[in-house]
């Protein structure tokens, strides 16, 4: 997370010695320094997940945002894809259906 005017400038150097870095990098805050916005658009690593004007320092803002990154990627990590969802429909046996009192068209969601 980039967080900050002086990190933000860090990451501007960063990126002018090995571009690809900017890949990895994830703007958490826009401060309230003028000059942060001009190096957020040099960088263009995108929009600051916050825009509370804070000059608090100490990673703070980095802090707040990484509630909001976790909770990005956790959907990506734990969701089944299209595809596993009909490969787990098609190995479901017919047996457990009957058990629970399903009908085939019951259990497929339809009327």
């Amino acid at each position: 997370l980039v967080d900050g005017f002086i990190s933000t400038a860090a990451a501007l150097v960063a990126s002018r010695m090995s571009p690809k870095c900017k890949g990895f990098m994830i703007p958490a805050t826009k401060s309230a320094e003028p000059a942060h916005g001009l190096a957020l658009r040099e960088l263009n690593i995108g929009t600051p997940l916050l825009d509370w004007q804070l000059r608090l320092g100490e990673a703070s803002g980095a802090a707040l945002a990484i509630p909001l990154v976790l909770a990005s990627v956790r959907p990506l990590q734990e969701m089944a894809t299209l595809a596993e969802v009909l490969a787990a429909g098609a190995k479901k046996d017919p047996e457990d259906s009957k058990k629970n009192g399903e009908t085939p068209a019951s259990s497929s969601g339809k009327p």
